[in-house]
């Protein structure tokens, strides 16, 4: 999963910009990207790999978007579900996606943009990826804003 940007995010901050940063979610790993200050079109260009257990074929990825604050709680941007069955087997997909809420009038505005690839890994690599998901969970919790 490549956080490429997103557009058209709406103001969280009395400036009239906000400071994005985006939570991943899928089959039970969570990242989080970097803050992008005063912005309504953040550029992250940040990529994770995720192991999906071939036993979550049903398994949906995440992205929740907030305004960063330094003082309260984190302002809620809007949100995307995608099933992963909806990826193809093998290959890349450049898509932006619409955020949205679940709740009318909430004010959500925007979309994110994602390079997705779904690939078999081997065994070894699969290892691997386990353990820098492990880790990078792990980091993103100690450094969670």
């Amino acid at each position: 999963v490549r956080l490429v940007g997103a557009r058209g995010l709406r103001a969280g901050d009395s400036n009239g910009r906000s400071d994005p940063y985006a939570r991943v979610f899928l089959a039970g790993s969570v990242w989080q990207s970097a803050v992008v200050f005063a912005t309504l079109e953040p550029s992250w260009d940040e990529e994770r790999t995720f192991e999906l257990p071939q036993h979550l074929p049903d398994a949906l990825l995440h992205i929740v978007l907030f305004d960063w604050d330094q003082i309260g709680a984190h302002d809620y941007l809007g949100e995307v579900l995608l099933p992963v069955a909806a990826l193809s087997a093998q290959g890349e997909a450049d898509v932006w996606l619409q955020l949205g809420s679940g709740v009318p009038d909430s004010g959500v505005t925007g979309e994110v943009r994602l390079l997705l690839r779904r690939a078999e890994l081997s065994a070894a690599a699969s290892e691997a990826a386990s353990d820098r998901a492990r880790l990078s969970t792990r980091a993103g919790q100690a450094a969670a804003p």
